[in-house]
């Protein structure tokens, strides 16, 4: 286990930068952005980089769970008609209002769960018992993201009770003093990309309230 998470963290370059304390840092401030992102067009943006680091640093995306969920995040708004008719395919009708909010909420969500492959690194442990609590959460949150939904699906009881015994295992048995240290390369690379999404919510926000 130790040997696999060595692997982890030096086989990329950007890894062997930054602790793993430093990625949940960057997460923790950069997941308020994608929050107050306005507009679709902000979030793809935001969306897009997070997805470009993503696979730069090794990460593994689920494209087609991913553009599963995006889907059904926009079709549950379509529900929900607003604004200019679009197309009305079998006589339900797509709005201009509907598909815009759709598209928001699904680009939000979906630029979440690849901030949280990219912030949440198998290496991270917190100090104390509360920290081990988060270690032990943010470790199921990675699993469930990782996990074979078919798999999951056949035996859900027995596959989901290994899930979480496997992910105990993992966090009590690897020791809390990380691997990695933070570089100022490092930093200077996680200030950007904090500065980059910040300044796509502002531009947002700003667009927003003048027109």
């Amino acid at each position: 286990m130790r040997g696999n998470l060595d692997k982890l963290v030096l086989t990329n370059w950007l890894d062997a930068q930054l602790s793993a304390r430093a990625l949940l840092a960057w997460l923790c401030l950069t997941a308020p952005a994608m929050l107050l992102a306005g507009g679709a067009a902000v979030r793809a943006v935001q969306v897009a980089l997070l997805v470009i680091v993503a696979v730069s640093m090794g990460r593994r995306l689920r494209w087609g769970r991913t553009a599963l969920f995006f889907s059904a995040v926009v079709a549950f708004n379509l529900a929900t008609p607003g604004g200019r008719v679009l197309a009305a395919p079998a006589g339900i009708p797509v709005t201009a209002g509907a598909l815009e909010v759709g598209l928001t909420k699904a680009l939000g969500l979906t630029g979440l769960l690849v901030l949280s492959k990219v912030g949440i690194r198998r290496d991270l442990r917190l100090p104390g018992r509360a920290g081990r609590l988060l270690d032990l959460t943010l470790a199921y949150v990675r699993a469930f993201l990782d996990a074979d939904v078919k798999l999951l699906a056949r035996d859900p009881v027995s596959r989901l009770d290994n899930l979480l015994h496997e992910v105990q295992r993992e966090v009590d048995g690897v020791p809390e003093t990380p691997a990695t240290a933070t570089t100022p390369l490092g930093v200077a690379v996680l200030t950007a990309l904090l500065a980059a999404s910040w300044a796509g919510t502002v531009v947002g926000l700003h667009g927003h309230s003048v027109t």
